[in-house]
């Protein structure tokens, strides 16, 4: 009989344990989580990541504390995520900037893209960039443009704001044989502007913020850098349609510091599969000509994306000559 009682009470404690274990992991988040972003404030990558915060956060029952550390091609905000705790209350927006391109063009990077992260939802998947000119330039069609740039070396300029869409539009004069010259701006507003004036007459921009200058016919759409048509333009080309393999196109993804648990990483790829199709979300990132059109996808999938996009940014900057600063 003792022996009966001991073995019930042991199994009795068991459950007790077994039971409190499932309620520590069920208490996750008890209490608010932080989202570090590597863009200012009021930037369509911060109001972006509110609407997905918002919605986390109705999800989860927990508030998320967006925290912007912008600067340095997104290594300032990666690198403060990557040193933060691996519990489950830290998260990063991380960019294609972030994980393939500052890898090779920032000498001594403080993180390892694939070893300090574990990716956890895709947030954005489609953000193209537009490629097009002030109207009174004697370009109406992409080719023509290329077949301009080709009787005005080094003559023809364009304006960017950051560095992808400089080794975007560097990989394209490769690819066409120009040589275009980028003026470097600080401020998308004044890239615009001169773009609008006519001082640059290229604008290479984000197709969201060329969008409404499109529509007025203060520029003209010549090409976009999707691998594919935007359903938006169906009229305007891609640029892999003259130039086979060219593709510059951002995306967002969350991640996390590495170690951080697998059943909250999966939870809340879980909740974000379910927000980036909801209606609500697509509208919001619409404003800015992006999409998610494959939904969350997995950690799994995310990581080997990752690796691939760090090869292939990574070996385009060598082919250019571009040496880290």
């Amino acid at each position: 009989m003792t022996v009966l009682l001991n073995r019930r009470w042991m199994l009795l404690a068991l459950c007790l344990c077994l039971s409190g274990g499932a309620d520590a992991q069920s208490a996750w988040p008890a209490k608010p989580i932080r989202l570090i972003l590597s863009n200012s404030p009021g930037s369509a990558p911060d109001l972006v990541a509110r609407v997905t915060t918002d919605q986390l956060g109705k999800a989860l029952g927990q508030s998320w504390i967006v925290e912007n550390r912008a600067g340095g091609e997104g290594v300032i905000g990666a690198d403060a995520a990557a040193k933060s705790a691996p519990d489950g209350y830290t998260f990063y927006v991380a960019s294609i900037v972030s994980v393939a391109i500052a890898p090779s063009l920032v000498k001594n990077i403080p993180y390892d893209s694939i070893r300090d992260f574990v990716p956890v939802a895709m947030i954005v998947d489609s953000g193209p960039s537009a490629i097009a000119v002030h109207p009174d330039l004697p370009a109406k069609t992409f080719p023509e443009l290329i077949a301009l740039a080709k009787t005005q070396p080094g003559k023809l300029s364009y304006s960017i704001t950051v560095a992808f869409l400089n080794i975007s539009q560097e990989w394209l004069n490769k690819l066409a044989g120009i040589s275009m010259q980028q003026i470097n701006y600080k401020d998308t507003s004044q890239a615009v502007q001169d773009a609008l004036s006519g001082r640059v007459p290229v604008l290479v921009n984000s197709a969201g913020t060329a969008l409404p200058h499109i529509r007025s016919g203060k520029l003209r759409f010549l090409a976009v850098t999707s691998l594919k048509r935007m359903p938006a333009f169906p009229d305007v080309p891609a640029v892999a349609e003259f130039y086979p393999g060219y593709e510059s196109e951002g995306w967002l993804s969350l991640a996390a510091p590495a170690g951080t648990p697998a059943d909250i990483v999966n939870r809340v790829n879980r909740e974000m599969d379910r927000i980036v199709r909801d209606a609500q979300f697509s509208q919001a990132v619409q404003k800015f000509v992006w999409a998610n059109n494959g939904g969350a996808s997995t950690p799994q999938a995310l990581a080997a994306l990752y690796r691939t996009e760090r090869d292939k940014w990574g070996k385009i900057i060598r082919e250019l000559g571009i040496q880290p600063q």
